[in-house]
């Protein structure tokens, strides 16, 4: 068995995995691309018929600037694309035929269009309640993941003919039927495609106008040339584990010893490789929808004139076909009409034979444009995405009820790494699930997550040390890890010039504003010394410094211009806030607990050297996974009422009886929060401050030499930076500065 080694090993060659992958090879990472079947593509499947002249997509189809991410990629590969013509739409039902728009109803019936408008408002109101990160905080998580979308229909909807379209309107978008799929994850899903309108179900989304020259498969075959020979096909992984320091990718003829591995393939895929640690049990109960894309070809375009394209949704007893459109592709020899079976149907029509599906199709459309000629294409592709094995069907997997909320951790894990194994494909995004823009947006963020692409940047706070004791007894008994930030190197930036210096010295050697700063230094510490640490109010000069500001201090104590810079740059640096906007009796008070009033105490606050491995935030996510399912995220609290024996703490629809509640916001939150007995009124004045944190990744250190870090303070007109550090971690691929 070959042995390999590399940085991150990327299992699953589509779109999402290939996405994944070029990044990482682009911020010069060892890159490994492994698929198990003989083709990359996963989803985007083109078939080509050069004898004929036929190009055509059996996987995903469109792309276009609404599809943000994916359409950003498109252009950085520089594949060319084309527009579709204006789209009209064709509803073919027992009754007849009509052409309608994306936005009306084929039907004037005024009960039936408030039927209709009831149904699809109801979906649109309750999709809203959804938070598109983490569906099961929704209000309604449970009630709804305990129902099928066939019960939701059954109290909703009046007349069968709407019923009919809410039905079809669930096998299009999931590919399966309304008493197989979660009510809570189908309404998530609507809210990934727009909503609960018509226009919905026969544009499942309005800006894709465009596809790919040569076909979506094109695409991916052009990130491969990218690549090299970093891809491996014919290679079904069957074991990953977490080892010390990284991963250990077994496949049916090598393994691969890596840091980190990114999982870029349908989730009921994951029951093929043996992943230790495992994977939530959960993830064994989500499914692929059934579906069949066929195309037929024909020597005319019978539907329409050229200058337009036709959609088609059929809803007759015995039709095969769920939706179909016209795919005729620039340069192709021939027009086509592409359809899709899904649900219930494709699981009929498998039990055809192929000669049967296809007239199955020439019927539907001899139906629609009453045309003898559909009868007789020139040629029949087709493709049942069931049979694929390392697929396993399409167009995405759908959940049944339970799942969503059987386990939060397996919710978040979707997107957060388990150890070292990160996952992407099109079911992990929360932002187009399970299409185009959630394979390409999901290898993106599996990618930027990774460690080896060096970019975890803290964005909040940053380091901690010993002398924060309180804090640093935490991060020991936690457990995570900490690295020692080396020595530090202070860069003074002003309009004139750029000088180096040590936190105890000035970047100044006039004696008179030395002497300025050393004033009013010293005498910000004199003064923060008489203020009593847990009781600020009772300083013996209180009332009288609360009631300035410190620009009002600064007006009467400093007397360069230069210095004056310095002390506005100091209250901006440590408030968040302008001097004459705070407290001169708060900002004193601070002052004393970040080490008095001293230079340095502005360009290195005191000790904290060290920094946690992996960002601060880690640490934060190392106390919710011990906490278990204790934490409930995207649920804002909006009363919180002192009753007998205790408390009772209101949410967005649930409630909590407690014999206490502690309140770990930020002051100006109380605000949010009906309170009773309520808090004092002096809260309600209280005020956060304004800041932007902003890093730049380089290739080199250009700063420095490695062995020291660097603090940066600015201070010359029109510069927005205040102050930025060296935020290069080590371990990570690339240094970086942060403002």
């Amino acid at each position: 068995m070959r042995k390999h080694t590399c940085d991150v090993v990327v299992v699953g060659a589509g779109l999402s995995g290939l996405t994944a992958a070029r990044l990482l090879h682009k911020h010069d990472l060892d890159v490994a691309v492994v698929e198990a079947s003989g083709r990359v593509g996963g989803r985007a499947f083109t078939l080509e018929n050069p004898e004929m002249g036929m190009v055509t997509d059996q996987g995903a189809p469109r792309c276009g600037p609404g599809q943000s991410t994916a359409w950003q990629l498109i252009k950085d590969v520089g594949v060319k694309v084309w527009q579709q013509p204006p789209t009209q739409k064709v509803y073919v039902t027992e009754d007849g035929v009509s052409r309608f728009t994306s936005t009306s109803l084929p039907t004037r019936n005024p009960l039936v269009r408030l039927d209709h408008y009831n149904v699809f408002s109801t979906m649109d109101r309750l999709t809203n309640q959804i938070p598109p990160e983490e569906p099961w905080e929704a209000p309604s998580a449970q009630e709804w993941d305990s129902c099928t979308m066939k019960d939701f229909f059954d109290r909703t909807v009046w007349f069968k003919s709407v019923r009919r379209i809410t039905d079809a309107f669930v096998r299009v978008l999931a590919c399966a039927e309304p008493e197989e799929v979660s009510m809570l994850w189908f309404l998530w899903l609507m809210g990934q495609y727009g909503g609960g309108r018509w226009a919905t179900l026969v544009n499942p989304n309005k800006s894709t106008q465009f596809r790919v020259s040569g076909g979506m498969q094109h695409l991916c075959k052009v990130l491969v040339e990218q690549l090299g020979d970093k891809v491996t096909l014919n290679c079904p992984i069957t074991k990953v584990e977490n080892v010390e320091d990284g991963v250990l990718v077994t496949g049916n003829e090598a393994t691969w010893e890596a840091k980190a591995v990114i999982l870029a393939v349908p989730p009921p895929c994951y029951n093929k490789i043996s992943l230790s640690p495992a994977l939530p049990e959960a993830f064994h109960h989500i499914t692929m929808g059934h579906v069949y894309r066929c195309t037929l070809y024909y020597k005319t375009n019978f539907w329409g004139n050229g200058d337009s394209s036709v959609q088609l949704f059929a809803d007759y007893p015995g039709c095969l076909i769920v939706n179909a459109f016209d795919d005729t592709v620039p340069g192709n020899k021939y027009p086509a009409f592409t359809a899709s079976i899904t649900g219930k149907k494709a699981i009929t029509a498998r039990e055809m034979t192929k000669e049967q599906r296809k007239d199955a199709f020439c019927r539907c459309l001899a139906k629609a444009f009453s045309s003898e000629e559909a009868l007789q294409p020139l040629d029949y592709l087709e493709k049942n995405w069931n049979e694929e094995e390392y697929i396993g069907g399409g167009f995405w997997a759908y959940f049944p009820p339970g799942v969503l909320t059987s386990n939060k951790t397996f919710g978040r894990c979707r997107y957060n790494p388990t150890g070292r194994v990160f996952l992407a494909g099109a079911e992990s995004a929360t932002r187009g699930y399970g299409g185009l823009e959630g394979a390409v947006w999901a290898g993106k963020r599996a990618a930027e997550q990774n460690p080896e692409m060096g970019m975890v940047s803290d964005q909040g706070a940053t380091r901690c040390g010993p002398a924060m004791s309180t804090l640093w007894q935490l991060i020991k008994d936690v457990g995570v890890k900490v690295w020692q930030q080396p020595p530090t190197q202070m860069v003074y930036v002003r309009e004139d010039s750029v000088s180096r210096f040590t936190p105890t010295s000035l970047p100044t050697w006039n004696p008179l504003v030395r002497l300025d700063h050393y004033n009013v230094f010293s005498t910000m510490d004199w003064l923060a010394n008489q203020i009593p640490p847990e009781e600020p109010w009772e300083a013996a000069s209180a009332q009288e410094w609360d009631s300035c500001t410190m620009k009002d201090f600064f007006d009467r104590t400093v007397w360069f211009r230069s210095v004056r810079r310095i002390t506005d740059a100091f209250v901006s640096l440590l408030a968040c806030a302008e001097p004459e906007e705070v407290s001169m009796l708060w900002f004193l008070w601070l002052m004393g607990q970040y080490g008095g009033g001293r230079w340095a105490t502005l360009v290195n606050p005191k000790p904290p050297q060290h920094r946690v491995s992996g960002g601060m935030q880690r640490l934060c996510k190392v106390l919710v996974e011990q906490l278990g399912d204790k934490v409930t995220l995207n649920y804002p609290i909006t009363k919180v009422e002192n009753v007998e024996d205790g408390v009772l703490v209101t949410g967005n629809g649930s409630t909590w009886e407690a014999k206490a509640v502690i309140l770990a916001i930020p002051p100006p939150c109380y605000g949010k929060i009906s309170l009773s007995p309520a808090l004092p009124k002096a809260f309600h004045h209280i005020t956060m401050g304004h800041v932007y944190r902003c890093t730049l990744y380089y290739k080199t250190n250009f700063w420095g030499n490695g062995d020291s870090s660097v603090q940066l303070f600015a201070d010359y007109p029109g510069c927005l930076v205040v102050n930025a550090f060296d935020d290069t971690v080590p371990g990570n691929k690339y240094p970086a500065f942060t403002a």
